[in-house]
């Protein structure tokens, strides 16, 4: 005769069963995100929907910022994040953390990409992507959490200012777009805002334009390590195609972000390379050079998604004193100085003897 369990243990194993299909869906979320929140709104009078065109609003002219990171904010040594939320408030900037939990052995494989970092770096983008995916969100900024950007990003990148009028030309957008809703067009699939550096080369579309926020270009640095040929000394460009890798800030559209997850299965190359990959073929890409969005490195420490999650392979061991290349005027490191009291956080010549052997 069949005789049943008895009711407690059934309900355990009801509990148990559902705790893990719980954390099952937990784990699998295509995102985890936090809001920064605005501390230090040192022009909050624009707001989020501000029509005013000489300075972008608090998403840099598009609808939401997200920014993928895989660090633990509650781990004493972290200081990525809390550098990204200090230079966050410093320019009124708002942003979405999409947290990158670290992957298992059996997920770096079934990634199969160079390393256990570029894996996480896929995972990590392919998360974001998804997000905007699957909130259709017209066009969103994806960065990675160790960039900093100059004091005046809002100002670069505001409506009619030249880099989002030069974006509007060489797209050959609609004139008729209101250009506070559509800053640089709607006629292109990335906008590479942050990357290791380029050339702007004649064969290709490009406009340049003085800009006084650009270093002197002996002060300028191609992957941290060789000069900068991307543009005259004192000058700024756009152009089309892209020709860059770091994927340290950039910007999507809902259709392109489907076209960029469709190429994951291309992982056997790091995801700023197929992204580059793509843009030489079916996705129209724009760039921004010299960047506006670099890595920030703590000197002597480990920097980067990939990096980190290789344990210092592509790093150094830790240090103290920040360092950004190509960024005059630091968000992260004038966090706490006002617009009368600005420092710089530009590389010293043993930095660029270390970095550039130069």
């Amino acid at each position: 005769m069949w005789v049943g369990k008895p009711q407690n243990t059934r309900r355990a194993g009801v509990i148990v069963f559902c705790f893990a299909i719980s954390l099952t869906i937990w784990l699998n979320l295509p995102w985890l995100t936090l809001e920064v929140r605005k501390y230090y709104p040192l022009m909050s009078s624009f707001g989020h929907e501000s029509q005013n065109t000489s300075v972008a609003n608090t998403t840099l002219g598009v609808q939401r910022i997200f920014v993928v990171s895989s660090e633990d904010p509650s781990d004493p040594t972290s200081w990525r994040q809390k550098g990204l939320v200090a230079a966050a408030n410093r320019t009124d900037l708002l942003l979405e953390i999409v947290s990158a939990r670290n992957l298992q052995a059996w997920e770096v494989e079934e990634i199969d990409a160079q390393s256990k970092g570029s894996s996480q770096a896929w995972a990590a983008h392919n998360r974001a992507l998804r997000q905007i995916i699957h909130e259709n969100i017209t066009i969103a900024i994806i960065m990675e959490d160790d960039v900093d950007w100059d004091i005046n990003i809002r100002k670069l990148l505001a409506p009619s200012a030249q880099i989002a009028e030069s974006t509007r030309t060489l797209t050959k957008s609609n004139r008729a777009l209101d250009i506070a809703s559509w800053p640089y067009g709607n006629q292109f699939d990335v906008f590479w805002l942050g990357h290791c550096g380029g050339r702007l080369m004649d064969s290709q579309p490009n406009i340049t334009f003085l800009d006084e926020s650009v270093l002197p270009a002996s002060e300028l640095a191609v992957w941290d390590k060789k000069p900068y040929n991307g543009a005259p000394d004192g000058y700024r460009g756009v152009r089309m195609k892209s020709g860059v890798v770091c994927s340290f800030a950039y910007a999507v559209t809902s259709s392109s972000a489907a076209k960029l997850l469709e190429r994951r299965k291309n992982h056997e190359v790091a995801f700023d390379v197929e992204m580059n990959n793509a843009c030489g073929g079916d996705l129209r890409c724009l760039t921004v050079q010299p960047e506006l969005f670099h890595q920030q490195r703590m000197v002597g420490g480990r920097g980067s998604l990939i990096g980190e999650a290789d344990e210092g392979k592509h790093g150094e061991m830790a240090g103290e004193r920040p360092v950004t290349f190509n960024i005059r005027y630091s968000a992260r490191c004038n966090a706490g100085h006002n617009n009368s009291d600005i420092v710089q956080c530009l590389p010293g010549s043993e930095d660029h003897q270390r970095f550039n052997g130069r």
